[in-house]
C-alpha cells in the first residue's frame, strides 16, 4: 500500500517504479529545480513532508533510489495542490526567480493532459511572463506577438493562433475597455466563457500556441478584474462621504447582508479595511460573496444618491450608468425600482434605529421533493413558451430527493455541503407558491427598458440583487431553461429571507428548510448546465454558471446561521 500523505493517500495508480523517464543526471537537475518550491508548498498547506530534508538537494543523487523517492513525492504533491495554493505561495512566502519557475512550468508541461496541471500550467505562465516582460509592457495594449517573444525561453518558437480560433476570445478581451464595475464583468460572463473556451481547446490536447493565448488572455483578464476592483473601492468611498456630506446617518444594507439601517461610520470602515481575494480560488462561492458585497453596497449607496437628487461622484464609474452592449449581454435588462427610504440627520433627531419587524412564524409541513418545479412550471407556463418547447425539445430531468453535490467544474463550482441525519423537510407548496408571486408581481410592475444589469427584489425586510438574464426569465417569452432559473431565484430567495428571520429571531427552522431545498435544487441545476453545454448553448451554460454559484454562496452564508 502506498504511503499516505498528512491529507491522504495516495493514488494507488501511482508507483515509484513509473514517476521516472530521461537520464537521471538530467532528472536530478530538474529535481534540484523543483525541490525548494515543493518544500515551501508542503510546510505552508500542511502536506507530506520532504524526503530529504528542507533544505537545497545535493548537486548529485546519493542513490537512485534517493531520485525516485523524491519524484514519488513531487507527484503526490501535483495530485494535491489547487492552482490557487500556487498563488498564494508566490504571493509573499517565497521569493519567485525565474530559473526554478522555469523548472515548474517544464514539469507541468509534461503533465499536461490532468485538468489541474493545465490550470496550474496557465497560471505559471502568466508569473512567468509578469516576472520577465518590461514594466513598460505589463501598461501596454498587450498583444500576442509581445506575449510569444516573453514566453520564447518555456514555450519555444510558438506562433499566434488561428484568427478563427482565436476570434472568441479576442472578442471577450474587446469588451473589457468599456467596463466600468465589476457588475458589468460578472453580467457579461466573461470569466465562464473563458473558462468554457479553455475547456474545448483542452479536448484537442497540448499545444504551445494554445498556451500562448490562454496566458495572454488570462494576463488581460486578471489586469481587468484587479482595475475594475479598484474602481468600485474607489466609486463606493466617494459616494459614502457624499450621503455623510449631505446629512445621512444611515443606509439600507439589506441587499450586502447588513442591517436596513446601517451606520456610515460602519460602511466606511468596511471600505477602508475590505481586502481584494486576489490570492483565493476565484471558484469559491465565499469569494464570490465577498465580491458581490462589495457591488451591493454601491448599488445601495447610489440608490441613496438618486433618492436626494446628487449625482454620482464616481461619475462613468457608475455602474447605475453604465449601458451594456446588446451584443455584450444577450437578454432584455428591466431596471426594478427599489423603494427602500434613506435616513437623514435631523436637527434635534439623533441616530435612527433600525426598523425590524419579528419572524413570521412559518409552517414546515413536509412538501413532494420536485414541489419548486411544480409550483414555478404551473404559475409560468406560457402559450409562446409552450409553442417554443415544442420546437426545441430539451430533455427535463427532475431533481433527486437529497443527492449529494456533484464535483466541481469550470462553469458551475460546487461547495461543500453540511450533512444532517434528520433533514429538514423543504418548505411547502404554499410557501413557494408566495415566493414566486411577490417576485413576479415586482417585476411585471415595470416595463422592459435598458438600464441597470440587476434588479432588485423587496421580499419583506429582505432585499437582494437579481441578474439580467433572471429578470428575463420573469418577463419575457419563456425557453427551454427559463423555468430553471425562476426556481434558482425562488430558492436563493427562500434563503435570503429566512436568514435574515433567523437573525432577528434566532429560531433557525425556517432556515434549515430553505437550505433542504437549495440543496436539492443545486444538483439539477448543475445537471442544466451541463445539458446547455452539450447543447453549444454558451450564453445559457454562462449564465446558469453564475446563477448556480450565487445559490451556492447563499447556501454557504445560511449555514454559517443554521
Amino acid at each position: 500500500m502506498p504511503p499516505a500523505t498528512k491529507t491522504g493517500t495516495r493514488s494507488p495508480a501511482s508507483s515509484k517504479t513509473g514517476v521516472l523517464r530521461g537520464d537521471a543526471n538530467g532528472k536530478w537537475e530538474e529535481a534540484r529545480l523543483l525541490y525548494t518550491t515543493y518544500v515551501a508548498l508542503s510546510k505552508k498547506f500542511e502536506l507530506a513532508p520532504p524526503p530529504c530534508g528542507e533544505g537545497e538537494l545535493p548537486e548529485t543523487a546519493p542513490t537512485e533510489e534517493a531520485l525516485r523517492e523524491v519524484f514519488y513525492w513531487f507527484e503526490g504533491l501535483d495530485q494535491q495542490i489547487r492552482p490557487h495554493q500556487l498563488r498564494q505561495l508566490f504571493s509573499g512566502a517565497i521569493r519567485v526567480r525565474e530559473e526554478p519557475l522555469r523548472g515548474l512550468i517544464e514539469h507541468h508541461i509534461e503533465k499536461h493532459s490532468v485538468a489541474a496541471d493545465r490550470d496550474k500550467l496557465e497560471f505559471l505562465l502568466a508569473q512567468y511572463f509578469a516576472l520577465r516582460a518590461p514594466a513598460a509592457l505589463l501598461s501596454k495594449n498587450l498583444t500576442l506577438e509581445d506575449v510569444a517573444g516573453v514566453l520564447h525561453p518555456v514555450l519555444g518558437e510558438a506562433k499566434a493562433p488561428p484568427l478563427t480560433w482565436y476570434e472568441p476570445l479576442d472578442k471577450i478581451l474587446r469588451t473589457l475597455p468599456r467596463m466600468h464595475s465589476l457588475r458589468d464583468l460578472f453580467e457579461s460572463g466573461c470569466l465562464e466563457k473563458g473558462r468554457l473556451l479553455k475547456e474545448s481547446a483542452r479536448s484537442k490536447g497540448y499545444h504551445p500556441s494554445a498556451e500562448l493565448a490562454f496566458c495572454h488572455f488570462n494576463f488581460v483578464m486578471r489586469r481587468a478584474f484587479i482595475r475594475l476592483m479598484h474602481e468600485d473601492v474607489r466609486a463606493l468611498r466617494e459616494e459614502l462621504a457624499q450621503l455623510s456630506e449631505a446629512g445621512v446617518t444611515t443606509l439600507d444594507g439589506r441587499r450586502a447582508g447588513l442591517s436596513a439601517a446601517e451606520p456610515m461610520e460602519k460602511l466606511v470602515a468596511f471600505c477602508q479595511e475590505w481586502k481584494p481575494p486576489l490570492h483565493l480560488d476565484y471558484g469559491q462561492a465565499s469569494v464570490a460573496g465577498s465580491l458581490e458585497q462589495l457591488l451591493a453596497l454601491r448599488v445601495d449607496a447610489e440608490e441613496a444618491l438618486d433618492k436626494l437628487g446628487i449625482p454620482h461622484a464616481s461619475g462613468a464609474g457608475s455602474t447605475a450608468g453604465v449601458r451594456e452592449p446588446a451584443e455584450l449581454f444577450g437578454v432584455p435588462i428591466v431596471p426594478v425600482t427599489a423603494n427602500a427610504p434613506v435616513q437623514r440627520r435631523e436637527p434635534a433627531a439623533g441616530n435612527v434605529a433600525a426598523r425590524t419587524e419579528p419572524a413570521r412564524k412559518v409552517s414546515h409541513a413536509q412538501a413532494p421533493a420536485n414541489n419548486l418545479a411544480d409550483t414555478i412550471a404551473e404559475k409560468t407556463r406560457l402559450p409562446a413558451a409552450v409553442d417554443q418547447e415544442k420546437k426545441e425539445p430539451v430533455e427535463e430531468k427532475e431533481p433527486p430527493p437529497r443527492a449529494a453535490v456533484r464535483g466541481a467544474d469550470a462553469a458551475t463550482p460546487a461547495a461543500p455541503m453540511k450533512r444532517r441525519v434528520q433533514p429538514v423537510p423543504a418548505p411547502s407548496q404554499a410557501e413557494l407558491e408566495n415566493c414566486l408571486e411577490k417576485i413576479w408581481e415586482q417585476l411585471i410592475a415595470v416595463p422592459p427598458a435598458r438600464g441597470r444589469s440587476m434588479a432588485t427584489i423587496s421580499l419583506g425586510e429582505t432585499r437582494f440583487l437579481i441578474s439580467s438574464w433572471e429578470v428575463a426569465a420573469f418577463v419575457s417569452e419563456s425557453g427551454p431553461f427559463s423555468e430553471d432559473f425562476r426556481r434558482a431565484v425562488v430558492a436563493r430567495a427562500m434563503i435570503s429571507t429566512a436568514r435574515d428571520a433567523c437573525r432577528a429571531s434566532g429560531n433557525s427552522e425556517a432556515l434549515e428548510s430553505a437550505l433542504t431545498l437549495a440543496r436539492t435544487e443545486i444538483n439539477y441545476l448543475q445537471s442544466r448546465a451541463e445539458q446547455a453545454k452539450r447543447a453549444k448553448d454558451t450564453e445559457t451554460a454562462v449564465n446558469l454558471g453564475i446563477t448556480v454559484k450565487r445559490l451556492l454562496s447563499s447556501i454557504e452564508d445560511g449555514e454559517k446561521l443554521a
